[in-house]
């Protein structure tokens, strides 16, 4: 059985509830059986907007959800550095876990920005 697996990628600068509730609103409507958020090395919708060191960042969404089994953190833009785009951290993870079922959940930042992420034709809708 192949697992449904959900991104929602994002700065995190700070994090905060509504990060959390678009998860949670994810998680459910799609029947995910895990869902990681992905904090962004560098956004690229936001160049010069993250004021945070990575090392706050990854703490402050890490406190953000540990009560919260449901999320999981993938610090693979992280690591990874530069520019982040979650299809990435989509398509590294998918290579990785060729037995799960890879479901990316983009979320933007606004609807005016959407068209300046990645495109990918390996997401539905994408």
């Amino acid at each position: 059985m192949r697992m449904k697996i959900g991104f929602l990628g994002g700065s995190f600068d700070p994090v905060h509830f509504g990060h959390l509730i678009a998860a949670q609103d994810v998680y459910e409507q799609f029947k995910f059986d895990r869902m990681f958020l992905v904090p962004a090395a560098q956004a690229p919708l936001k160049p010069n907007d993250v004021q945070s060191s990575v090392e706050d960042r990854l703490a402050m969404l890490q406190a953000a959800c540990e009560w919260d089994r449901r999320f999981e953190i993938a610090d693979y833009e992280l690591r990874k550095g530069g520019v982040s785009y979650t299809i990435d951290s989509v398509r590294n993870s998918a290579r990785s876990f060729p037995m799960m079922n890879f479901t990316g959940s983009l979320v933007a930042t606004s609807c005016r920005s959407c068209t300046a992420g990645r495109k990918s034709t390996s997401c539905p809708g994408w």
